[in-house]
């Protein structure tokens, strides 16, 4: 019995797009992440929750490479993220599109020439070549008629699929998103949360998505997991995680003031410690200082490998 055990887990391995075993990571006094071990499962999308400061981004930030853990590792489709490694790292992350939560799109380019900004930095494509990839996902996500207008001059949910454009248009295995539907009112996260969802269906792609938003979560996970006090403390399906008795759980997931999640527990400035360690100051006119630099970093460390 054991040694079938041993053989699904194995085979239950080798289907994972995303795998963190054991990690730990420490920012100043305080340990953010104390044990992560999770997987997804190769087209699979997982959402991952928790209050502010649990370690949400600072998990997203150990898959891109843009930290490096104090224990444990992190592998994508089977390979160690390895940071000291200038070209496992550019490979890695070749492989990773990132929807960051204000989309970092450049203020001084349009929709069309933020898209397409990857592969003129990073490949060898010829421009029309390029023309017919964007012009393809535009219309895919339905903002081609917004291809020549600049970020200030859209909504801001077509700001956020301008960036998942960005993110597929290198044709990548996994695509990462952090909070979403962040900002936006109901009625533009509910169109995001959809777009997400076919953007899984169309492309095949792993999805890991951090949120708060629990309706934004039940609609577009296959799995979901809840981080608390810096470890994996539920993971299941909607439905498993909505029939649950963990006291914890079912505080954070109905919103609850009262349960043993207090406000001690919870920090409202995560991102404040995380951009401490990966990001110089805003530029000007980038959408978010530490969305751009993150932006920047995970593409100069693609160009490391070099042309494809």
């Amino acid at each position: 019995m054991g040694r079938d055990d041993e053989t699904v887990s194995k085979a239950d391995r080798q289907d994972l797009a995303i795998e963190i075993q054991g990690l730990h990571k420490r920012l100043g006094d305080r340990d953010i992440l104390c044990g992560v071990d999770i997987g997804v499962q190769r087209s699979h999308t997982l959402v991952i929750i928790g209050g502010s400061g649990t370690g949400k981004s600072v998990t997203l930030k150990h898959i891109m490479g843009l930290m490096s853990p104090d224990q444990g590792r992190v592998l994508v489709n089977g390979e160690v993220v390895d940071v000291a490694n200038p070209q496992v790292l550019a490979g890695i992350r070749r492989k990773l599109g990132v929807l960051f939560q204000n989309a970092a799109l450049l203020n001084w380019l349009s929709v069309e020439d933020n898209v397409a900004l990857p592969l003129r930095e990073l490949t060898d494509m010829a421009e029309p070549e390029i023309r017919e990839r964007v012009d393809g996902l535009l219309e895919a996500l339905e903002i081609k008629h917004a291809r020549r207008l600049l970020p200030a001059e859209i909504s801001g949910g077509m700001r956020k699929r301008a960036g998942l454009a960005r993110a597929l248009v290198l044709e990548p295995d996994v695509i990462l998103y952090d909070e979403p539907t962040s900002g936006l009112d109901p009625v533009v996260s509910a169109m995001v949360n959809e777009m997400i969802v076919a953007t899984q269906r169309r492309y095949g792609v792993t999805s890991i998505v951090v949120t708060h938003d629990m309706t934004s979560a039940y609609q577009i996970a296959d799995r979901i997991a809840m981080l608390y006090k810096g470890r994996i403390i539920f993971h299941g399906t909607p439905e498993e995680i909505k029939a649950t008795s963990d006291s914890v759980v079912r505080q954070f997931i109905e919103g609850r003031t009262g349960g043993p999640i207090g406000e001690a527990e919870t920090f409202s400035e995560e991102d404040s410690e995380v951009a401490q360690s990966s990001a110089p100051a805003d530029e000007a006119g980038s959408a978010s200082g530490d969305d751009e630099s993150a932006r920047k970093e995970v593409e100069s460390g693609q160009r490391e490998k070099g042309q494809p």
